[in-house]
C-alpha cells in the first residue's frame, strides 16, 4: 500500500490566504503613510535645530561670527538645503577665508521650510551665542509643512532674541 503526501497547498487555500494577506495590508497602508509623514517632518524640524544649535556653540567656541545661509535663490524659503560656515566680516556671506563647517542638503521632496520676515537669507550667531539677521534682528520662526500643506501637521521652531531655538507643534500657516 503506497501513502500518497501532499506536498502542495490546493487553489481554495492559496486563494483564502492571498485574500486575507490583501485585507491586512489595505488597512495598514493608510496608517502607515501617515507614520511616514509624521517622522519627515519631525526629522526635518530636528535637523533645523541642530543646525541652530551647531551654528550658535561653534560661534561660541570658535568665538567668531558663524552664520547659517540658505542654499536658493529665493527669499525665506530654506527646504532647498542651507550651509553652516564661520563669518568672519559679518556679512552673512561665505567670502575667501570663511570656513565651511557643514552643509545640509534639502527636505524631501513636497517638504517646506520657510520663515518670516527677519531671516530671509540667513542667520547669524555671535561669538556670545546671540542671533541676528540682515536686518539685525535675532528672532524668528521656521515653519515645517507637508506637500499637502496641511498646517494642523506642521511645526515650527521659533528662535528667540537670545538666539535659543524651541519647537512648536502649534498650527501655523503653510504656503
Amino acid at each position: 500500500m503506497l501513502m500518497r503526501t501532499n506536498n502542495g497547498f490546493s487553489l481554495v487555500e492559496i486563494i483564502i490566504t492571498l485574500a486575507i494577506a490583501s485585507i491586512i495590508i489595505s488597512a495598514g497602508v493608510p496608517a502607515l503613510t501617515g507614520f511616514v509623514e509624521k517622522n519627515r517632518i519631525a526629522t526635518a524640524t530636528n535637523t533645523v535645530v541642530l543646525a541652530l544649535n551647531l551654528a550658535r556653540s561653534e560661534a561660541i567656541k570658535r568665538r567668531v561670527q558663524v552664520t547659517m545661509r540658505r542654499g536658493g535663490s529665493t527669499q525665506r524659503v530654506w527646504e532647498e538645503g542651507w550651509s553652516v560656515f564661520t563669518d568672519n566680516n559679518g556679512n552673512g556671506q561665505q567670502d575667501p577665508g570663511d570656513m565651511l563647517l557643514t552643509t545640509f542638503p534639502g527636505l524631501a521632496h513636497g517638504y517646506t521650510l520657510r520663515t518670516g520676515g527677519n531671516f530671509r537669507d540667513w542667520i547669524a550667531y555671535l561669538p556670545t551665542g546671540v542671533s541676528r539677521s540682515g536686518n539685525g534682528l535675532g528672532n524668528d520662526t521656521f515653519r515645517v509643512c507637508p506637500p499637502d500643506g496641511d498646517a494642523s501637521k506642521a511645526s515650527r521652531v521659533v528662535v528667540n532674541q537670545t538666539g535659543r531655538p524651541r519647537l512648536r507643534k502649534i498650527p501655523t500657516t503653510c504656503p
